[in-house]
């Protein structure tokens, strides 16, 4: 958000959990209530290791007055992990469009809504708010103004944590850690290890304009190639453009992968390094043999689908944030296996021309 005096304030872009700003309803503030203990203590210790601690600043923050609803402000707090509060929301983010916050699956997995008018794109800010005894703010992205909302244990609001970061101490990496366009695993990685994931190839995945890197999952390591899947569902599509009897080389899905997807995921030299793998195309689908295989559990095959997947169709389960996902058809059909938004397999699926989520697949010689 800013960089000044040899440190830059950074915010997290997603909403990476969802809590009440106090446990119970009393009178309270943004320095007494137990989102800002847990965000200092529970949080730091979870989300950042020690050398990065070091990296963290601890400030003083001032707390104003909340000039929205003429609410007074408290004394100032000092803190490493913060919210920010009203007037460097307004500051930072004066557009509405860029004030909505996306939560994560891990958030709405633990209250925060999705679809829901009143609290669509919300999170938690540290000022009071009209009632100051019982509410703090919220960004309002509807009405682009910062409401109240309760701030005791009524609502669960996405939280995006806060910090000043050093930028004077931090490390230098090494040459050989410097990263390149187009990355090299090695077999003996512990990235390129069964479990492993690492960065390979870019493609659309937010509302922004541009490609981002894809993280990849490894899933298997022989015969000098890995093979591996997209640990999100990068896109939505039907398996087949008609509902008909379709084998997997005639599909639809096949030849957008193998075609469009692959022309855009991969430079040139990316595509060197994935090979032609006969009638399963050089990017194909995982079969249901193969997701028994190499996922043994169901909370494992869940799927988060990205922002860019969602728009294009891409459906998630209200509860848990996760999105059904296609697999790979083994015989010819109309309609083709998939893994549920609960990790369960199911063989009859859906029917080809209704819109799943991709998790492309593919062989990376090393």
């Amino acid at each position: 958000l800013a960089v000044e005096d040899g440190r830059a304030l950074l915010l997290s872009k997603y909403g990476l959990d969802a809590r009440n700003f106090n446990d119970i309803n009393e009178n309270i503030t943004w320095g007494s209530s137990t989102l800002r203990k847990w965000l200092n203590e529970d949080f730091y210790n979870t989300a950042f290791s020690g050398t990065e601690q070091n990296l963290i600043v601890q400030v003083t923050n001032q707390n104003p007055r909340n000039e929205s609803y003429k609410v007074r402000g408290e004394d100032p707090t000092t803190d490493r992990i913060f919210l920010l509060n009203v007037s460097e929301a307004a500051r930072y983010f004066p557009d509405k469009e860029n004030g909505a916050c996306e939560a994560t699956a891990y958030a709405r997995a633990h209250g925060a809504k999705e679809g829901d008018n009143y609290f669509e794109g919300a999170w938690w800010l540290r000022s009071l708010s009209e009632n100051y005894n019982y509410q703090a703010s919220v960004v309002d992205t509807r009405e682009k103004t910062y409401r109240f909302t309760f701030a005791a244990s009524y609502h669960c609001i996405p939280v995006r944590p806060a910090f000043w970061l050093d930028l004077q101490n931090l490390p230098v990496p090494a040459e050989s850690e410097q990263p390149t366009a187009v990355p090299a695993p090695k077999a003996s990685g512990t990235d390129m290890q069964p479990g492993g994931s690492f960065t390979f190839g870019s493609y659309e995945q937010d509302e922004n304009a541009g490609a981002d890197p894809i993280e990849w999952q490894v899933l298997a390591v022989e015969d000098g190639r890995a093979l591996l899947l997209s640990k999100y569902g990068l896109d939505a599509g039907v398996y087949n453009e008609k509902r008909e009897d379709v084998a997997w080389e005639n599909s639809s899905i096949r030849q957008w992968l193998n075609s469009e997807f692959f022309e855009a995921a991969f430079s040139s030299e990316e595509k060197s390094r994935i090979p032609e793998n006969g009638a399963q195309g050089r990017i194909f689908l995982l079969s249901t043999d193969e997701i028994e295989r190499y996922f043994k559990t169901e909370a494992s095959r869940q799927c988060q689908a990205t922002g860019y997947a969602r728009q294009n169709g891409a459906k998630a389960n209200k509860n848990s944030g996760f999105s059904w996902w296609w697999l790979r058809l083994e015989n010819t059909g109309s309609s083709a296996p998939s893994v549920g938004s609960d990790g369960k397999i199911s063989t009859s699926g859906h029917y080809v021309d209704t819109a799943g989520v991709l998790r492309p697949a593919f062989w990376l010689n090393l």
